[in-house]
C-alpha cells in the first residue's frame, strides 16, 4: 500500500509515480521520496516541496526528493524499496 506521503505527492498532475523510503539516521527517520515525471513535464525540487508542504503539511513533507527516470521495480511490478534507498545514497550523498 502506498504511504500518505506517496500519495499526496501523486496528486500533481505532472507526476506520473512517486514511492517514498526512510533511509537511516542518526535520530529517527529521514523521509525520502523518490518521483518520476510524465513526459513533457519539468518541474523543481523547491517546486514539488511547496506542493508537498501544502497537500501534507510541514510535518510530512519529505527531507529529500529525488528525481527518477523510473522507480526500480521487481518483475512483478511492485517498487524495490531497498534499491530506492540506493538511488538516494547515489543522488543525494
Amino acid at each position: 500500500m502506498a504511504s500518505r506521503r506517496s500519495r499526496g505527492c501523486a496528486t500533481l498532475p505532472s507526476l506520473r509515480s512517486s514511492a517514498s523510503a526512510y533511509p537511516p539516521s542518526h535520530c529517527g527517520q529521514t523521509i525520502a521520496v523518490g518521483v518520476v515525471l510524465r513526459p513533457g513535464f519539468a518541474l523543481g525540487i523547491n517546486d514539488l516541496r511547496a506542493f508537498c508542504a501544502r497537500e501534507l503539511g510541514a510535518f510530512k513533507t519529505p527531507s529529500a526528493i529525488c528525481l527518477l527516470t523510473d522507480l526500480p521495480k521487481c518483475p512483478s511490478g511492485k517498487v524495490q524499496r531497498l534499491r530506492l534507498l540506493d538511488c538516494f545514497a547515489e543522488r543525494l550523498g
